[in-house]
């Protein structure tokens, strides 16, 4: 009697020790899946976070790039021959665009449009006579623009358009703008 006694108090106190080791046990699982839950919430937004700062950083990118092919397109059309005004034996100026050299490449870039479009991809080139007043006006010389394009990226470019029939000078700006 005595040792069955003592063999059952020895059974409720290894009993109650695997209880406790249980409950020990519970509570580390619980504490690493706790931990493991917080990693990977911070692992997702930590995902998100670099996911947005590389959108952002690729769209700026865009933006540089196209910046850079617009001021292209504009130094490319100022050191155009086919645009640039001579006077007599003096040479090109710089920023000075003869007009009847300006309607001529209109008309051309009009019927071969093709031939521009690799060199003006995605642009619109406008002239703008500001100055003197009485000859204000302005014309697209140029529009190769894609219909679905919804932003556009600006440069201008101040300029002097001489006018070799009545040997006068204009002043104004050409207007570039890539569409994208």
């Amino acid at each position: 009697m005595v040792l069955k006694v003592l063999t059952v108090k020895l059974t409720e106190g290894v009993v109650q020790e695997f209880i406790k080791m249980l409950k020990k046990s519970q509570m580390k699982m619980l504490e690493t899946i706790m931990v493991l839950m917080i990693f990977f919430i911070l692992l997702v937004f930590g995902l998100v976070f670099y996911a947005r700062f590389s959108e952002t950083s690729a769209q700026e990118s865009h933006r540089e790039q196209l910046v850079t092919q617009a001021m292209d397109a504009t130094e490319r059309f100022q050191y155009s021959p086919e645009v640039l005004c001579s006077r007599g034996s003096v040479g090109s100026d710089t920023n000075c665009f003869d007009l009847l050299k300006l309607d001529a490449f209109k008309d051309v870039s009009e019927e071969n449009q093709g031939q521009y479009n690799k060199y003006y991809p995605n642009n619109l080139i406008e002239v703008h006579i500001i100055y003197p007043e009485e000859h204000q006006r302005d014309f697209v010389l140029f529009n190769n623009t894609d219909e679905h394009a919804l932003n556009e990226e600006l440069s201008f470019m101040p300029a002097v358009f001489f006018d070799p029939v009545e040997d006068e000078s204009y002043f104004g700006y050409l207007r570039f703008a890539v569409w994208y």
